[in-house]
């Protein structure tokens, strides 16, 4: 998480948002691909990174919150 609070201060710095749905998607596609290519079932790992996912951004969030700025 603290890796995360990083990038999200860069984020901020830099002015770039915090979230990227499109890069996202393109994340969950090759995430997708690739579990499928192990045997796993796709949506069950989408659904883990999806958390992971969030909780990166909730992390770099509460950092901007903590700090006065969004």
């Amino acid at each position: 998480m603290e890796v995360c609070k990083i990038i999200g201060a860069t984020k901020r710095e830099q002015g770039i948002p915090i979230r990227d749905q499109q890069r996202e998607e393109e994340q969950y596609r090759c995430i997708m691909k690739r579990a499928a290519e192990l045997g796993l079932d796709p949506n069950e790992v989408k659904a883990v990174y999806r958390e992971i996912i969030a909780m990166s951004m909730h992390a770099q969030e509460s950092e901007a919150d903590k700090n006065g700025s969004s």
